[in-house]
């Protein structure tokens, strides 16, 4: 989120270096508190605190990288390199994520401190919204299908697809599938990750419905 001095009626406490380039790069958690519980969305304004005797005028955007380049929060060159690209995938985040000094892409534009900083806030946010996809579009299926209501004879869902050889990424889905598919919805399903998986999870599937 943007900050300028000023006032507003609902406050978000930060600390001084918080504060970096008229920004405030506010932590997963943090964000989830904003727009859950003071209950902000993009666009809104919101009023922060240093601790110190100052408050500034802030307003919530989604941080994403063309974002970070048009609000000036990366350095000239980062921004040039990451306003000229057409395409980036997850593979070119993961990449990243695993190695942020020279994984790929993403490494190679954000070779300062800062740049890295601001890349790796927005790495890991794409990789959540990234997952939760999958886990609503798969809870949605299993929902629709009728399927995974019984703990002892989950169905197999097949991964396919390099980023999904991820041990981060498969943690993720898990830890996900767990905490709403399962927890929430009572729903239950197995996860089977390798480059096979189409043939493997229609077999598994086959010995399932048969």
């Amino acid at each position: 989120m943007s900050a300028e001095k000023g006032a507003a009626a609902l406050r978000f406490f930060i600390r001084p270096e918080d504060i970096s380039q008229g920004a405030v790069l506010l932590s997963p958690e943090d964000g989830a508190h904003v727009c859950r519980v003071l209950r902000r969305r993009v666009g809104d304004s919101i009023s922060l605190c240093d601790g110190q005797g100052t408050d500034y005028l802030g307003e919530i955007y989604r941080l994403t990288m063309i974002k970070a380049a048009e609000r000036k929060l990366l350095s000239f060159g980062c921004s040039r390199d990451v306003l000229s690209l057409t395409y980036l995938g997850l593979d070119a985040v993961l990449d990243f994520l695993d190695d942020p000094i020279r994984g790929g892409t993403l490494a190679h534009f954000c070779r300062e401190p800062q740049d890295r900083e601001v890349g790796l806030a927005v790495a890991h946010a794409v990789l959540k919204r990234a997952v939760l996809l999958v886990c609503a579009n798969l809870s949605a299926v299993l929902s629709f299908v009728g399927a995974g209501q019984d703990a002892e004879h989950p169905p197999c869902v097949g991964l396919w697809g390099e980023a999904f050889q991820s041990p981060r990424l498969r943690s993720l889905l898990e830890e996900q599938l767990q905490g709403f598919t399962r927890d929430v919805l009572g729903l239950h399903v197995t996860l089977s990750p390798g480059l096979a998986s189409p043939a493997i999870g229609a077999a598994l599937a086959a010995c399932y419905n048969g």
